[in-house]
């Protein structure tokens, strides 16, 4: 594999059948790894960045990368085709001062699968400098068509407030921006991770423009993750 650091792009790919492995890859301007295809393989690569790997086409799989997200994204799927696998992945962001960080991104496209990933995401909030209330995402679904399986995924969120006297962090593990459980998406088997210290929140879920703060509260919501757990998976 490469060794890639401060380039604007990691590896900028358009074409079916890639393959991309092995690398690492560190403070790119953009994504780290992009790519445009169909039928691609993204495996194995080590990546710290402010965005990860972007996917755009079908039958595509992201799997066994290694992906610190220092900015936005650790694994992006833009794609108005289907049948794209996200697998295996270790996916984290421990930052201070962030907002709209997301582990994985499920952009648009549908008949996607989302299983095995670790991802730990971190919300902290260390000033007072009234810049709003930050928010943050381990799984963000947000307005993909057909149908998505988010199965087997440990997702562990960690918030800090600090103390009351500044904004709020808010970290979210599963978030359904737009889609009908079922229809578009089936959840389960998951474990959901809730770390919280002074003001904010970690929530298990989002889902009908409301905050669905434990698991409870999102399986009576959704009708989703029946055997999903709510337990430290100590990493």
């Amino acid at each position: 594999g490469n060794t890639l650091s401060g380039t604007y792009r990691g590896i900028d790919v358009n074409g079916p059948s890639d393959l991309i492995s092995q690398n690492t890859i560190t403070s790119t301007a953009d994504w780290a790894v992009y790519t445009i295809g169909t039928s691609g393989q993204v495996e194995r690569n080590i990546i710290v960045a402010s965005s990860g790997i972007y996917s755009n086409g079908s039958g595509n799989q992201v799997y066994r990368n290694k992906v610190q997200v220092t900015g936005t994204y650790g694994v992006y799927l833009e794609t108005s085709g289907s049948g794209n696998k996200v697998s295996n992945n270790m996916i984290y962001h421990t930052g201070a001062d962030t907002t709209s960080v997301q582990g994985i991104r499920i952009n648009s496209g549908g008949g996607n699968e989302v299983y095995y990933n670790s991802i730990y995401m971190q919300c902290t909030d260390t000033v007072g400098n009234n810049d709003g209330d930050g928010t943050n995402y381990a799984i963000y679904f947000n307005n993909a068509t057909g149908l998505t399986t988010i199965k087997n995924n440990v997702l562990s969120g960690y918030q800090n407030g600090t103390d009351t006297s500044l904004d709020n962090a808010t970290v979210y593990l599963l978030c359904i921006n737009a889609g009908v459980a079922g229809v578009n998406y089936v959840s389960d088997y998951n474990d959901f991770h809730r770390r919280l210290v002074d003001s904010g929140d970690v929530n298990t879920g989002y889902s009908s423009a409301l905050a669905r703060q434990l698991l409870s509260d999102w399986q009576a919501a959704t009708s989703q993750d029946a055997n999903s757990l709510q337990v430290n998976p100590l990493f």
